[in-house]
């Protein structure tokens, strides 16, 4: 656990971020780090920190202590990585938590980087090289190599204009060039166009430095048809200094968020076009929009990263979005992200890697992702403004119990204020590879420990010829207050036997007697 330096803009209450940093080795010797912090108002509900450890468990009994084997294959991200945990495993890749997935893959495909002696972004070029709107390099012209990530500030939700300055010249003090403003906060149409007018105030002043469409908005699909209109009267001139806007609508298909009484809509590049008549005279903006929550729940509905990335395609292609705000640890991990992108590019949109408040370990892996995707750009990427990932989340959480303040951090100002913000090779995999030292009880340790199970034979048949054979797993540690403890009875199918449940029964038994 670690506390939260300022109130986050979704889940985490009580003042701290819980999570599990999950260490691999494979055989050869190398290790990888990923991270599983589940994120209350993001993740499914039962997705809790005790439910994800409890999975955690499971895995680790599952892989062993040997260390593993893992063929380069898998950082294709094409669905091979998903076949290596069903078949090496013996899990079911659907069937994990989408942040344990997330933290399960991060670690393998660190481990392997750190294996082939590359960083985890060059590692993962070739996976992302047809993930570029507009069309990729062709397979047999090498990727370019991508030094650092460009990132964003997140903004917290702000109630007027100024404070809406305010907070996005402090990010710009930090170094920061691009910006997220979470609205969406009040109820009302009111409440919306007065976030209209804040977003029109930050992005103004960023284009007073200079920075054309590099505020973005996020509304978590909190508004209504009609909010969204008041939030776009707010917005008024300002729309063209807007990068775009995620998910304003609650439950309707993107685009029609702009089908309103009295509006017509146009197809245009990126974007959709509103037009409306405001006492006669007629004004025309447009706003691009960016899915997040819809392409998340899209994959979490596909069986493979190929059924992935044909559904996230026509989801673009049927919505008119610019660009796809991906996050690892919610869609489903780094291969159902890489899909997603991969679908994203073949409708003409861009993706968006974003963290949700993991430690620097989990935003590295997606900062991999980033680099590799960034890698894929088209060939005069060079003349283009880089994407500015949404993994500028660090100031929220204060992570000097967990590493200490000697340790490098994931960000670091390009130069001085609004000259931008990045995240280098080198601090990536400063965080992919070694536990952190912890302090203060930030990290506590759960090795493990396999408890010993008790087995009891019973004769069973016509002269005792066959037995059944059962692993009683003890009672777990007295649960406060006096609780009773439950007691779980796991049954395995025919020709199977008790053994068959030793990764569950491990996963379960801190909580709960077992027997198998």
């Amino acid at each position: 656990a670690v506390p939260t330096a300022r109130d986050l803009t979704t889940g985490a209450e009580g003042g701290e971020r819980h999570g599990v940093l999950l260490q691999v080795r494979l055989e050869c010797g190398a290790s990888g780090l990923g991270d599983i912090a589940p994120l209350p108002g993001l993740n499914a509900t039962g997705e809790d920190i005790d439910a994800v450890q409890a999975q955690a468990l499971a895995l680790c009994e599952a892989m062993g202590r040997d260390g593993l084997r893992l063929p380069s294959t898998v950082a294709l991200l094409d669905g091979s990585l998903g076949a290596w945990t069903r078949e090496e495993l013996g899990m079911r890749p659907e069937q994990l938590f989408p942040s344990v997935r997330f933290g399960l893959e991060a670690a393998l495909l660190a481990a392997l980087a750190d294996a082939r002696g590359q960083p985890m972004g060059q590692l993962l070029a070739p996976a992302l090289a047809t993930a570029v709107p507009g069309g990729a390099a062709p397979p047999h012209v090498p990727t370019r190599r991508v030094a650092a990530v460009r990132t964003s500030a997140l903004l917290p939700a702000v109630s007027s204009p100024e404070e809406a300055v305010t907070a996005l010249d402090a990010a710009l003090a930090r170094g920061y060039d691009a910006f997220k403003l979470k609205v969406g906060r009040g109820e009302g149409k009111s409440a919306a166009r007065a976030d209209g007018a804040a977003a029109a105030a930050a992005a103004t002043a960023a284009a007073r430095h200079g920075m054309l469409r590099m505020v973005r908005v996020d509304a978590n699909q909190r508004w209504s048809t009609e909010e969204y209109a008041a939030f776009t009267e707010g917005v008024g001139d300002a729309s063209e200094l807007l990068e775009f806007v995620e998910e304003p609508l609650s439950w309707q298909p993107l685009i029609s968020a702009l089908l309103i009484e009295g509006s017509d809509i146009e197809e245009g590049e990126g974007g959709s076009a509103l037009k409306r008549q405001d006492n006669g005279a007629e004004c025309s903006m447009q706003l691009p929009l960016a899915l997040d929550e819809r392409a998340c729940q899209t994959l979490r509905n596909a069986h493979d990263a190929v059924e992935a990335t044909r559904e996230v395609a026509a989801l673009v292609a049927s919505t008119g979005a610019a660009a796809v705000v991906l996050k690892p640890s919610a869609v489903g991990g780094m291969e159902s992200a890489a899909a997603a992108a991969r679908g994203a590019a073949a409708a003409g949109a861009r993706a968006v890697f974003s963290a949700a408040f993991e430690s620097r370990t989990g935003v590295a892996a997606i900062a991999a992702l980033a680099q590799a995707i960034d890698a894929g750009a088209a060939a005069d990427c060079e003349k283009k403004v880089p994407t500015a990932h949404g993994l500028g989340t660090g100031s929220f959480l204060d992570e000097t119990p967990l590493w200490g303040t000697s340790a490098q951090p994931l960000e670091s100002a390009v130069g001085g204020a609004g000259q931008g913000v990045h995240i280098t090779t080198a601090a990536i995999e400063s965080h992919l590879h070694g536990l952190p030292p912890g302090d203060d009880g930030a990290v506590r340790p759960v090795p493990l420990a396999t408890p010993p199970a008790a087995t009891f034979e019973m004769a069973v048949g016509a002269g005792g010829a066959d037995c059944i054979v059962a692993h009683d797993y003890g009672e777990p540690p007295k649960a406060a207050g006096g609780a009773s403890t439950p007691l779980v009875l796991l049954l395995h199918g025919f020709l199977g036997d008790a053994n068959d449940w030793r990764a569950t029964a491990v996963a379960l038994a801190p909580e709960a007697r077992v027997v198998a």
